[in-house]
């Protein structure tokens, strides 16, 4: 029964992100601008951590 729970969470989490995404600006980003955006983030974080 608990799995079931937690499935059922999760796949709620994972809907509710989808939405998100569709419906935030990055829905229109190529992969590659979404890739940069990332990459772009990771440096800013290594940097930080730095």
């Amino acid at each position: 029964m608990t799995e079931k729970i937690e499935d059922s969470q999760g796949w709620k989490t994972f809907l509710e992100l989808r939405q998100q995404a569709q419906c935030s600006v990055a829905a229109g980003m190529s992969d590659a601008e979404v890739e940069a955006e990332i990459a772009a983030y990771r440096s800013g974080q290594e940097q930080n951590a730095k």
